[in-house]
């Protein structure tokens, strides 16, 4: 079963380019986005207001 991406086109370059690198810039580009995700989230717990 194949899923439908519905993917911009900067988006459909950028899967392309990751799909087609070596496995370890795979690794680190998972890590960093993982990395980002965490962050991400921190900030947005410092964001919520205190009751």
């Amino acid at each position: 079963m194949k899923i439908k991406l519905d993917l911009y086109k900067t988006d459909k370059i950028f899967y392309n380019n990751f799909v087609s690198c070596p496995k370890s810039i795979k690794h680190e580009l998972i890590f960093l986005w993982e990395e980002i995700g965490d962050l991400y989230e921190k900030l947005q717990i410092k964001k919520e207001p205190e009751l």
